[in-house]
């Protein structure tokens, strides 16, 4: 009888600390969740869509400047949208909006894009347009 209370007693011992593992890992997992940029449409053709970054804390994710072939005009932190097929249409050249890194596009796979080589940006990044961010 006393072999099996000490028997029971380490079953518990070993519930208790899988079950102590367990919560800590919930408790510590960290969030894949990416942050929201604040960024501006400063190009777009049909082969490039490049932006500028707005948010100080974020230039690092750009190139530090580039040069608008079309216009002349230079720009500080911007970089190319690798999936440019998911771009939305209705933002305009101009326009302000907020946006995440993402590190995959199934949309990208099926984008085809013209020839036109027109000097864009060398960094480049998948986004997703965050609608209504503030």
């Amino acid at each position: 009888m006393q072999l099996y209370c000490q028997q029971l007693k380490n079953r518990m011992k070993k519930i208790i600390l899988l079950l102590a593992i367990v919560l800590t890992l919930l408790a510590c997992k960290k969030s894949n969740e990416q942050p929201v940029i604040k960024g501006k449409l400063i190009y777009r053709s049909c082969a490039t869509v490049a932006m500028q970054v707005l948010d100080s804390n974020y230039y690092s994710i750009a190139q530090d400047t580039w040069k608008n072939q079309t216009t002349k005009e230079d720009y500080l932190h911007v970089f190319a949208v690798s999936n440019q097929c998911s771009f939305p249409e209705s933002i305009a050249v101009g326009q302000e909006f907020f946006f995440q890194i993402i590190s995959e596009d199934p949309k990208n796979k099926e984008c085809v894009l013209c020839a036109l080589f027109d000097n864009p940006p060398q960094k480049t990044h998948l986004i997703k347009v965050i609608e209504g961010a503030k």
